[in-house]
């Protein structure tokens, strides 16, 4: 990540709290993008506000519930790869 200084990270709801650890430790990184958020799902809607809290950027959904995107959530009511929330 400081090699190639990053403005955007696109990761799954499951590796949300590792993305907000390397967009806190890397300020170049602009837009957290969050690929396959269900609003509907209590655990994706707790798991982006938590890290909201964390960050200073407002993550970005693809919400899968409503076939859309959300810019910012605030106004919306494991087997882990390393490599699977870089694209």
């Amino acid at each position: 990540m400081k090699e190639t200084e990053p403005r955007a990270l696109a990761v799954t709801v499951a590796l949300l709290e590792r993305a907000a650890r390397l967009v806190a430790d890397h300020p170049s990184v602009e837009r957290l993008i969050v690929l396959d958020y269900r609003g509907g799902e209590t655990g994706h809607h707790s798991a982006v506000e938590a890290v909201t809290r964390e960050i200073s950027v407002s993550p970005e959904m693809l919400d899968l519930d409503n076939g859309g995107y959300v810019a910012n959530p605030g106004h919306k009511s494991s087997n882990e790869d390393v490599l699977a929330m870089l694209l």
